[in-house]
């Protein structure tokens, strides 16, 4: 029991669990996104993207129109505006586009921007041509897309560009700290280095450093575990994963290969019921998100990094498993299915799948589903 304690003292006491990432993300993207692009600004006023260079910029991508996601992004951005106070408009700038050109003129956008309070020196809301707002987007690695009832597909997501019009952080709407941000741009605007959330060595472990309370804390809690092992027994070891998978979020598809098994699938996930599957997860493009029955909390995905994650399944079934960010389409539009079969009917589906003469095909570039169809 006394190794237990000790080595429980040692693991807990020099580190603990991060939670989940509420700062901004590194861009999958380097490209110049101030180009000699000229659009409108709520005032009527030309405005030439290439002429905002020389102080970070706060983007993010509205409508008018909107039901009720843009206002709460507004509201954000007003939390922003005020810890920056008076350096909005002077060391660092505000920039709202308009995803819906057609309707969305100069006056459409001042009345919106009067009606939030977000009428302020520093903030600027653009507007242009369907071509040109497209070709800003692009930049983002972001597309417009709208419903046949009109709506437009939101953008929960902010974006920290720097003085030299490149991109460096984003920001999930849902996760967005108005201090971390508002810190992020006084940094860049000082000619700091502003890191990510994967940017710190500690961070990437998901570890970081505990006060010498937290450590006897730790010690306390470890004692009392050990005496629990004392009364009653040994502590089972969680199941071994049956299977290791690597899911792959594309706008705006899936891809779930078994490395073990040389399968691969697209938006169609098999497993096997009643085991633990472990998941190998990322992102080919934008910040997406994994969720399944059997994950508490949605998993952040980030171009470039890597996550893992063992997953429960319970009995046979089908489901359905979801990205919840605004990858460029609508809220908890990019689905997948999921088929979790009994042992014996997995192994008959995985000899049909090497067997197969004409395997699965990549799908081609598509456009983001109809979220109205899709939920």
């Amino acid at each position: 029991m006394l190794s237990v304690v000790l080595a429980g003292v040692i693991t807990l006491g020099s580190c603990e669990r991060a939670p989940e990432e509420i700062g901004g993300f590194p861009v999958a993207t380097n490209a110049n996104c101030l180009t000699d692009i000229t659009l409108l600004d709520q005032n009527g006023r030309d405005v030439s993207l290439a002429s905002l260079k020389g102080r970070p910029l706060l983007f993010d991508f509205i409508y008018t129109r909107c039901p009720g996601p843009c206002v709460t992004l507004t509201a954000q951005m007003k939390a922003v505006a005020r810890r920056l106070g008076g350096n909005l408009g002077t060391t660092v700038g505000f920039v709202s586009i308009s995803v819906d050109p057609e309707h969305d003129r100069p006056p459409q956008l001042l009345s919106f921007a009067k009606e939030r309070g977000a009428d302020l020196a520093g903030w600027q809301f653009l507007t242009g041509t369907p071509e040109q707002i497209d070709q800003v987007m692009a930049c983002f690695m972001l597309r417009r897309q709208g419903a046949p009832n009109g709506d437009i597909d939101h953008v929960l997501e902010f974006f920290l560009v720097g003085s030299d019009g490149r991109p460096l952080l984003q920001y999930l709407a849902a996760r967005a700290d108005p201090d971390r941000i508002a810190g992020d741009l006084e940094k860049a605007a000082a000619g700091k280095q502003v890191l990510g959330r994967v940017g710190a060595a500690r961070e990437r472990r998901g570890m970081r450093p505990t006060s010498p309370w937290a450590t006897l804390v730790a010690a306390a809690a470890c004692l009392c575990i050990g005496a629990v092992l004392a009364v009653q027994g040994p502590l089972s070891r969680p199941p071994a994963p049956a299977l290791t998978i690597d899911a792959v979020a594309h706008q705006w598809w899936w891809e779930f290969e078994y490395p073990t098994l040389g399968i691969t699938t697209y938006d169609e996930l098999h497993v096997p019921g009643d085991s633990v599957v472990r998941f190998r997860m990322a992102s080919a493009d934008v910040i997406h998100t994994f969720w399944m029955p059997g994950v508490d909390q949605a998993v952040i995905l980030v171009p470039g990094r890597w996550r893992e994650l063992d997953v429960g399944v319970g009995a046979p079934g089908e489901w359905y498993g979801t990205c919840d960010a605004t990858c460029g389409c609508g809220t908890a539009c990019m689905r997948f299915r999921i088929v979790a079969s009994a042992r014996d009917d997995f192994s008959r589906w995985v000899a049909e799948q090497v067997l197969l003469s004409d395997p699965p095909q990549r799908p081609p570039q598509k456009a983001a589903p109809n979220c109205a169809l899709a939920r």
